[in-house]
């Protein structure tokens, strides 16, 4: 009897979790960001984008982790687009694009359709059955710039955008791959007066008593977490993009009105300036971090108990 009032509770509890969309290039620190997410928010699907490696990598990484680790429910992963506006290659490698992928059995991405942009408007649509989630961009703005141009309607589902990147001189790769996305996509969304979060890169090793309490986890998802995290390369702003949704309060946020530039070491140049226009982004100027690195050691141990990597 228990049971039967049991499994419309934890339903609820799913349902009235605040509705997420990530859009990312799948590397290190967007894995963590992907497992953070699942616990904590209701993950309407994840799209992936070429930058660390290829859209299509990408989505075979991130289903390597939604299959093989024991989310709490099904996310469904739809591979986006390869190229940006300008048709360049924008992708860095065509390796693993994620620490030790190999840890985890293979899975091929499913190619729902060959027309990427329709597919994502489909997806994105029926997940989110006409309520609105917030966007979490971890990579180039080329998939919702695109979808937003072709299928202007579906701006009604999103709530609001967090943009993640930047470093302290206003460049990101993200940014400075495809930087005509990432101007038609910020230019639509304050069309509609849609808030928008731009979180800069973050320079900050994780504490040592952290690094500590994922060892004693002593479980193969944990020891992959660490030796991602103690990577020279590890960026930790990216799973501050999906920490923040539920953390604002560690969080110092100033408004300011925003550019897309060009200049001799970038083409995408972020440029805040202050403004008193309405069409202001927030943006983070500071973080408190250690609630962060406590957060991440029992999520990391909540996916341990339920990982199935090669050689258990």
């Amino acid at each position: 009897m228990l049971l039967i009032f049991l499994i419309p509770f934890v339903f609820c509890v799913q349902k009235n979790l605040e509705k997420v969309w990530i859009d990312t290039d799948s590397g290190d620190a967007q894995a963590l960001s992907i497992i953070y997410a699942a616990f904590n928010f209701n993950v309407l699907g994840i799209s992936t984008i070429y930058g660390t490696t290829s859209a299509e990598k990408a989505g075979e990484n991130v289903l390597k982790l939604t299959t093989n680790i024991q989310m709490p429910y099904h996310i469904p992963v739809i591979q986006g687009l390869d190229l940006p506006y300008n048709n360049h290659t924008c992708v860095k490698s065509h390796s693993d694009g994620m620490y030790q992928a190999n840890i985890f059995p293979d899975h091929q991405i499913p190619i729902f359709s060959q027309d990427l942009t329709k597919e994502l408007n489909i997806q994105t649509e029926y997940r989110s059955k006409n309520s609105t989630f917030t966007l979490v961009l971890l990579g180039a703005a080329t998939n919702f710039a695109k979808l937003l141009q072709r299928y202007p309607e579906r701006i009604k589902q999103i709530g609001r955008v967090i943009i993640v990147g930047g470093d302290a001189d206003g460049c990101d790769p993200n940014y400075n791959c495809d930087p005509e996305a990432l101007q038609i996509f910020l230019e639509i969304l304050q069309a509609h007066n849609i808030q928008i979060t731009f979180i800069p890169k973050v320079e900050q090793e994780i504490p040592q008593k952290y690094l500590d309490a994922l060892k004693s986890i002593d479980k193969r998802l944990s020891n992959w977490a660490l030796g991602m995290i103690e990577q020279s390369k590890f960026s930790l702003h990216k799973l501050l993009g999906v920490y923040f949704l539920s953390n604002r309060d560690q969080f110092k946020i100033e408004k300011y009105g925003v550019e897309i530039e060009e200049n001799n070491n970038c083409k995408g140049f972020v440029n805040f300036f202050e403004t008193s226009l309405p069409n202001q982004v927030q943006v983070v100027t500071q973080i408190t971090l250690d609630k962060l690195f406590n957060n991440l050691v029992q999520i990391i141990a909540k996916a341990s108990r339920g990982a199935l990597t090669k050689d258990d």
